[in-house]
């Protein structure tokens, strides 16, 4: 129990059917608000916003949703929203324990986040990538960026934020088998916003300090811790995962106490709740605290009982683990070949987009060619009629001065109009 400190985040620790009901309800409401937006950077956050509702119910839709966003975040070059949908991006690949594709959009997420200097955006990818190592195994990865996440919200005293980080770093230690370290981190994350953490929260925390004392062998302040968190998660309802979790770590303890009667009582109402709930890793933890305690009061037909439906479930949880790794190879290969389709359509898009741009310089190079063609022939054109109109300009200018020369030499040889008109005046007289 409490072994993952990331399935704290995103507040997914929510009766399942109440899960169903409530989310179902805001995803319609959401998409309705969806189809009558116009505006692609309320879109951007709508799909958002719809990609986390359906990111415990539906990963392939949180998905689309989110890809969605992604296109109308670049699209309108919203930077800050580009980077929180990459890390969300990053959170349904963790779930769908797509690992390396998880941890690149991280990354790529906290670049963005950094160059636009949105400090506190950078502690979402940090956190993201904590979760990755977190559930790998690799809790030296995880604490590092963990601490990355607390150092820089630190800095903006945000309160919840740090409680957060805190029990995550929490979880590391606890994982580690550091419980002293893990009690430090639980109890600043409890005093940092106990007074605004709800019961669900709050349920957590004290389920995480009750595990870390009942690993230091306080069981007395253990069974307060896991009675306190049993508290917070009845508030909620009194049948839910949860619920059956603490029922267990109180089992635990009152085991670790010897007090084995109510250990198999507590146990026992673990059991049926998981049973009832189909919740295989818890019925599974019960199991095998419930055989252990039988065994201990030498009720061996019991420790029998539990011990083989701890085993056949085991099996089963093992089983399953096959399944899910072959249904991951499945869906990488399946990812890898859309990938590669997505890669071939961009390339062939390229391509024709690369013939468009040689047909439209072709044509306008033709075009061009035309044009100069049609410019050269009208040059040529105006140069011979030029040429012709001064040939006639030069003929008509020949023959004009052969005309005034002709009329000249007439007017040298024939007498004079005063001389005519005198000699007709002197025939007259006579």
């Amino acid at each position: 129990m409490f072994k993952k400190s990331f399935h704290i985040f995103l507040g997914l620790f929510i009766l399942i059917g109440y899960i169903s009901f409530s989310q179902n309800k805001k995803i319609e409401e959401l998409t309705d608000k969806l189809k009558n937006c116009k505006t692609d950077s309320v879109r951007a956050n709508l799909n958002y916003t719809i990609s986390w509702e359906y990111l415990d119910i539906n990963l392939d839709s949180a998905l689309n949703y989110n890809q969605v966003g992604l296109m109308l975040a670049k699209k309108m070059k919203l930077e800050k929203m580009e980077a929180f949908l990459l890390d969300e991006q990053g959170y349904i690949n963790l779930y769908k324990s797509n690992f390396e594709n998880a941890i690149s959009l991280h990354i790529a997420a906290l670049k963005l986040h950094q160059k636009i200097g949105d400090r506190l955006g950078e502690t979402n990818s940090l956190n993201g990538i904590g979760f990755i190592y977190d559930s790998q195994g690799n809790l030296d990865k995880a604490l590092e960026y963990y601490l990355q996440s607390y150092k820089i919200i630190k800095e903006f005293k945000n309160k919840s934020s740090e409680s957060t980080v805190l029990v995550y770093i929490g979880g590391i230690y606890q994982q580690k088998k550091e419980f002293q370290k893990a009690l430090d981190n639980f109890h600043a994350a409890l005093q940092c916003n106990k007074e605004k953490l709800n019961s669900m929260a709050l349920g957590d925390i004290y389920g995480h300090l009750a595990a870390s004392y009942s690993g230091l062998n306080i069981n007395d302040s253990a069974l307060v811790y896991g009675f306190n968190a049993l508290s917070n998660y009845e508030k909620i309802s009194k049948t839910n995962g949860r619920v059956a979790d603490a029922l267990n770590i109180i089992c635990d303890i009152y085991k670790n106490q010897k007090n084995y009667e109510k250990a198999i009582e507590y146990g026992e109402k673990s059991y049926i709740m998981s049973s009832e709930l189909g919740m295989t890793n818890e019925k599974n933890s019960s199991s095998q605290s419930l055989a252990e305690s039988y065994a201990l009061i030498n009720d061996f037909k019991n420790a029998y009982k539990y011990q083989l439906i701890h085993y056949r479930i085991k099996d089963s949880i093992a089983s399953d683990s096959k399944v899910m790794l072959l249904e991951m190879k499945y869906y990488k290969e399946k990812e890898e070949a859309i990938q590669k389709k997505e890669k071939e359509i961009i390339l062939y898009k390229e391509k024709v987009t690369q013939w468009i741009y040689i047909g439209i310089t072709i044509f306008l190079i033709g075009i061009v060619g035309l044009l100069f063609w049609r410019f050269k022939s009208k040059q040529k054109s105006h140069r011979q009629l030029s040429e012709k109109n001064k040939i006639i300009e030069d003929k008509q200018k020949e023959l004009l001065d052969s005309i005034h020369y002709a009329k000249r030499i007439q007017n040298a040889l024939l007498p004079s109009e005063k001389y005519i008109k005198r000699n007709l005046n002197n025939l007259n007289k006579n």
